[in-house]
């Protein structure tokens, strides 16, 4: 008998026995991760995995992507503070609210204008991330700012005003 057939046999003899019902995640189907590396990455990226660290470039995408929503919820806040002061100053046409409402023009377009630098620097970061990857296909898409705010319902260009100005940041 060679090694194999003794190991099968071994195999059959425990699960007839029930053995294997006591393993983690019995009856769960098999996490099979894909993987494009060496069995000593995978062995590595596996340990860690499984003892909750993660490499840099993942946590760096991580990072991305939470600063990505602190930028849109920003600009979320802004256009809901510029809603409810133009909408105090709705049936008001004295010199002084026509003054508020061209410095909450201002302030908006301040709010958006910033909101671009911060897409642009979270681009620029995304860019340097999508060369640490190990795979292509962890690599992240550079944001556009206009389709961006675009994508978001309740932004100005469904109530009549100016979309983001400007080229697209990449």
């Amino acid at each position: 008998m060679d090694w194999g057939q003794i190991v099968e046999k071994l195999i059959r003899e425990a699960q007839a026995e029930g053995k294997f019902h006591q393993l983690a995640g019995h009856g769960r189907p098999l996490k099979l991760d894909q993987a494009d590396e060496s069995a000593e990455e995978w062995a590595a990226h596996h340990l860690l995995k499984n003892n909750g660290f993660r490499p840099d470039w993942l946590e760096e995408d991580l990072a991305l992507r939470a600063e990505l929503e602190q930028a849109r919820a920003a600009l979320r806040r802004s256009w809901g503070w510029y809603q409810s002061e133009l909408a105090a100053l709705v049936d008001r046409r004295e010199l002084e609210a026509e003054q508020r409402r061209s410095w909450l023009f201002g302030e908006w377009s301040l709010a958006q204008h910033r909101f671009r630098e911060l897409i642009a620097a979270n681009n620029q970061r995304r860019r340097t991330l999508n060369l640490k990857v190990p795979n292509d296909r962890f690599q992240r898409r550079l944001v556009d700012a206009d389709a961006d705010h675009a994508a978001h319902p309740g932004y100005p260009q469904a109530h009549g005003f100016p979309a983001l100005s400007g080229a697209a940041i990449s």
